[in-house]
């Protein structure tokens, strides 16, 4: 069997303009590793330690208080 795939459409939003360069792109994955992270764990602050350690190749305070929001946010919808 053969398929012919259409072309996903470009979708404009509001949210997706906010990440417009590499660092907004960078922390926002960095944001979610650190969330996967902490919600497979049970353990906020170990997203963080994660995305610090390991995710991250330039850090700042902003981006740490936005990775533990993110953990904080998965960490109790799974509990």
């Amino acid at each position: 069997l053969c398929f012919k795939f259409a072309q996903p459409k470009k979708v404009k939003t509001k949210l997706l303009k906010r990440f417009h360069n590499d660092r907004d792109r960078r922390e926002f994955i960095c944001a979610g590793a650190g969330a996967g992270m902490a919600a497979a764990f049970g353990a906020p602050v170990g997203g963080v330690l994660f995305v610090l350690e390991e995710a991250a190749s330039h850090w700042s305070p902003q981006l740490i208080w936005r990775v533990f929001a993110a953990a904080l946010v998965a960490t109790f919808t799974l509990a």
